[in-house]
C-alpha cells in the first residue's frame, strides 16, 4: 500500500530482470520535478507485470508508468483520477522493440490530452484488449474488445472503486482470462 506521498522522484524504480506488482494500492500521491521519462513507476526491467492493482488520486509531473524493454503486461488494474502535466504521458515505452499489453483494465477520469496517453519509441508496440478507457483509443494501437463507457464505480467520491450492479465492465474482461470466483467471465478492473 503506497499512499499519501508528496515529493519528487519515483515511487518504484526497477533495474532488475523482472518487476512484478500484484494486488497493490497506490493512492493520494503527488510527484513533482521528475525528469526524463520517469514517473510513478519507472521500470527498466526486461519484463514488467502489473496486475490487480489500484491507482487513484494522483498528481504527476511526468509519466504515470514508463516500461522497459521486452514484454510488459498491465492486466486487471483500475486507474482513476490521475492528473499529469501536459508534457508527460500516461504509458511510455521508451526502448526499441518494447511490447506492452494492457488488458481487462479500467483507465478513467484522466486529466490528459488523448494524444498524450501513449508514448511509443521506435519499433515499440502497444495492444489494448478488453479494457474501458475514457477516450477513443488512437490509431496505431492494437485494439480488441474495448469500451468507452462510465464504469459505474460504487462510490468514487469516497474511494470505493468497486463496480456497482449494471456496470458495463462486469463480465467484460478478456474472455481468455481465468473466470471470476463466481464462475463468470472476468470483469475489467482491479476488483471483482
Amino acid at each position: 500500500y503506497f499512499h499519501d506521498i508528496d515529493g519528487s522522484g519515483q515511487v518504484i524504480q526497477s533495474v532488475s530482470k523482472f518487476l512484478n506488482i500484484n494486488n497493490c494500492i497506490f493512492k493520494n500521491i503527488g510527484l513533482n520535478n521528475v525528469s526524463g521519462n520517469q514517473g510513478l513507476i519507472n521500470s527498466s526491467a526486461e519484463n514488467t507485470v502489473i496486475e490487480n492493482s489500484l491507482f487513484h488520486n494522483m498528481i504527476l509531473s511526468n509519466s504515470f508508468i514508463s516500461f522497459g524493454p521486452n514484454e510488459n503486461i498491465f492486466i486487471n488494474n483500475t486507474v482513476y483520477e490521475i492528473n499529469i502535466s501536459e508534457s508527460a504521458k500516461l504509458f511510455s515505452i521508451g526502448s526499441s522493440g518494447t511490447d506492452l499489453q494492457i488488458s481487462s483494465s479500467i483507465i478513467y477520469n484522466i486529466n490528459l490530452s488523448p494524444n498524450d496517453y501513449f508514448y511509443i519509441y521506435n519499433n515499440g508496440n502497444i495492444d489494448v484488449w478488453y479494457s474501458d478507457f475514457d477516450i477513443d483509443l488512437p490509431m496505431g494501437i492494437g485494439l480488441l474488445g474495448n469500451i468507452n463507457e462510465d464504469p459505474m464505480f460504487a462510490d468514487p467520491e469516497n474511494g470505493d472503486l468497486t463496480l456497482q450492479w449494471g456496470s458495463p465492465a462486469i463480465d467484460a474482461g478478456d474472455p481468455n482470462s481465468p473466470l471470476d470466483s463466481d464462475g463468470t467471465r472476468a470483469d475489467m478492473g482491479a476488483f471483482f
